[in-house]
């Protein structure tokens, strides 16, 4: 039996060192071409799907408008600004209505810290819990341990309230200022809509779900920032921790900032802090879920972030990622990295100069500079030097006179016909007024009217024609009087001859005359009455013409 069972196992144990050597057999084989080609085609297949999914993974590849590269992100609203331009450098469904969960704490608060700000209310004035102070919690709700009755100050209620998420304490609140919490909520929805919001309605004081209770982060990213700008706000918010002095219902408690990307000793451990972070609050419902508003600031570049609708995973180390911080702080370091404020204009340069009118001819012209420097926030793929500069003057020809530091018009610097910023434009001297360039200005201004030279052109052609007629009648009254002194010349030559003729008979001889009509006596000269007869009567004539 034995005997007959060696081949079988023989051949098992030969089969069985083939199949293993087949690799190495392989290996030494040649391959033939149809081998070589079926291995060519698989790489190439293998590469195409390689490259069609690096396509895809490049268009999955999130960029904002400046066109730089979103780092992976999972929450489901999210709004990052900077805080000095107003520039959103990302958005994911910025105006959808979301769960705002404790966010709501924010209005809340403000209001009151408003109060305190108006003396309304005084920080230390002490407030007791009423039986409401629960109303709308429940064993999802954060609290600080307030039991009706208890009595605390304004300034510790915030505290709990900011810090610790108490949702008792901000009922506490309500009632302190409006005498009940149905009243404080319409305060509150008034005050967010004349703040500009516009996709925000609250029915609580503390942000537990329920029906109508919603915010966007567009809105949130504006409550927020005015809750930054009142420092007693901006200081109980960045506060890690808080001690609350014992009451008339409690003893000493210490509070922790639930914001875990300023305080390590939070309900969401240490594995967030942020150095560069400061404020405001956290949120968490299941419904909202992790919800967060906070600041950073590095290098001049000071931002805020609100994201609504984190979710949570594992981490390698095997701890939870609460989205809303890592996604908060993912954001932060892209921005810090990809972001920089430029100076693109100075407060000293010399952008225009300007001519002024009735000014000094030896100082006819001004300098303009602006009013103060123009820094931009740009990303890291534009020059600074592409800007351009746009200006526009408050006159199109200014006079004289002028002060030094006058504004003259404004200059804007612009991109890609985009707007970044606006300056003032001052003139860097003083400028007098000239009385001879006001004359000389106004004599242009007088003679550049066209119905003036008009008349002057009829006036001078007047003149001219008058001239000319004058000497036309001069000249024909010249003439005529030649003739009247050649027809007198005549009828005295006539009447000279005449007499000759009349005299010629009686004397019995001819008398000689010289040229001009006189006889001639060789002899002497005798008087003769009718020459000096015809001598008066030409005189006469000349002395009439």
């Amino acid at each position: 039996m034995v005997k007959s069972l060696k081949p079988i196992i023989v051949l098992l144990l030969l089969s069985f060192c083939l199949w293993f050597l087949q690799p190495v057999i392989h290996v030494w084989a040649e391959p033939d071409s149809e081998a070589v080609t079926e291995s060519a085609e698989s790489d190439a297949e293998e590469k195409d799907e390689e490259s069609e999914e690096e396509d895809e993974a490049e268009e999955k590849a999130e960029t904002n408008e400046d066109g730089l590269t979103m780092p992976t992100l999972n929450s489901k609203s999210i709004l990052l600004m900077d805080r000095d331009s107003g520039k959103i450098l990302y958005s994911r469904n910025p105006d959808k209505k979301m769960e705002p969960a404790s966010l709501t704490k924010i209005v809340t608060c403000l209001l009151a810290v408003e109060a305190i700000e108006a003396g309304t209310i005084s920080e230390d004035e002490k407030f007791e819990a009423s039986k409401h102070c629960l109303d709308g919690l429940d064993e999802e709700s954060s609290s600080t341990g307030i039991v009706p009755g208890e009595r605390l100050t304004m300034k510790e209620l915030l505290y709990c309230a900011l810090l610790g998420s108490a949702g008792e304490a901000c009922n506490i609140i309500a009632e302190a200022l409006a005498g009940s919490i149905s009243d404080f909520v319409d305060e509150m929805n008034e005050w967010v809509l004349d703040l500009g919001c516009t996709g925000t309605h609250f029915v609580n004081t503390h942000g537990m779900p329920a029906n109508d209770h919603y915010s966007t982060a567009s809105d949130m990213m504006l409550i927020s920032e005015e809750a930054m700008g009142h420092p007693m706000f901006a200081e109980i918010c960045n506060t890690p921790s808080y001690t609350v002095p014992s009451t008339n219902k409690a003893d000493e408690r210490v509070i922790y900032n639930s914001n875990a990307l300023i305080s390590s000793q939070g309900i969401y451990g240490g594995n967030f802090l942020y150095s560069n972070a400061s404020g405001i609050k956290t949120g968490h419902t299941t419904a909202a879920g992790y919800c967060l508003s906070s600041t950073a600031e590095k290098d001049g570049v000071r931002l805020m972030c609100v994201v609504l609708g984190g979710g949570t995973s594992l981490r390698d180390d095997m701890a939870t990622d609460f989205q809303n911080f890592s996604d908060t702080i993912h954001l932060y370091d892209w921005a810090f990295e990809n972001y920089s404020y430029y100076t693109v204009l100075h407060s000293d340069d010399l952008v225009k100069e300007i001519s002024l009118l009735y000014a000094p001819s030896d100082a006819s012209t001004v300098t303009l500079h602006p009013d103060k420097d123009l820094s931009v926030l740009l990303p890291s793929n534009v020059n600074p030097e592409d800007f351009e500069l746009r200006i526009s003057l408050y006159e199109e020809n200014p006079a004289a006179p002028v002060d030094a530091g006058q504004a003259m018009g404004d200059v804007t610097v612009s991109l890609n016909g985009v707007d970044y910023g606006k300056a003032k434009l001052l003139t860097t001297s003083s400028v007098d007024v000239s009385q001879s360039q006001i004359l000389k200005a106004q004599l242009r201004k007088a003679f550049g009217h066209t119905w003036l030279w008009l008349l002057l052109l009829i006036i001078l052609l007047f003149i001219l024609l008058y001239a000319f007629m004058v000497i036309n009648y001069r000249r024909k009254r010249q003439r005529q009087l030649q003739r009247k002194r050649q027809q007198a010349q005549a009828r005295v030559q006539q009447k000279t001859q005449h007499a000759r003729n009349q005299m010629a008979p009686r004397t019995g001889k001819m008398r000689d005359y010289d040229s001009s009509g006189r006889p001639k006596d060789p002899n002497a000269e005798k008087h003769d009455y009718f020459e000096e007869f015809f001598r008066n009567e030409e005189k006469m004539n000349k002395k009439r013409h």
